[in-house]
């Protein structure tokens, strides 16, 4: 038995030891009778035995910490969100603006166009009748 606690305490230390390994060994250190050269072992054994069994006597809680980058992130959309619905709406004002500029423009020059085309409208009613006074006169002269 001797020897094969002497394997196992090497594969311990070596980090090779399953888990029905380390049980044996917790088994022979925290009985009475574990072999003299093997004394110094026990205390260590013993410490992971009383280790295991400790409870928490006060309760405390664990405070989470906050998601401050959730924070973060609702802050720069919120901020983000008018900046670009501004922008929108200044720019549909100033296509309205500039649509009503030139609809001011289009009905200046059609009203010009109008005024200057009756001007030569009245003009054409003497021409009609320079028209008829000239037929008149070839007529008279036939």
């Amino acid at each position: 038995m001797s020897e094969k606690i002497h394997e196992l305490i090497e594969k311990y230390f070596e980090g090779t030891t399953s888990i029905e390994e380390e049980r044996t060994l917790q088994t022979y250190f925290n009985s009475e009778n574990v072999a003299s050269d093997l004394k110094h072992y026990q205390p260590m054994f013993a410490y992971f035995k009383t280790n295991r069994e400790e409870r928490l006597v006060k309760e405390f809680s664990v405070k989470t910490p906050k998601n401050r980058s959730l924070f973060w992130k609702i802050g720069i959309a919120a901020t983000i969100f008018p900046a670009v619905f501004g922008w929108f709406y200044v720019k549909e004002q100033r296509e309205q603006q500039e649509a009503e500029l030139i609809y001011q423009q289009v009905k200046y020059a059609l009203e010009l166009v109008s005024v200057n085309y009756n001007k030569g409208t009245e003009k054409m009613v003497y021409l009609g009748e320079f028209d008829k006074n000239t037929k008149k006169i070839f007529k008279n002269l036939e």
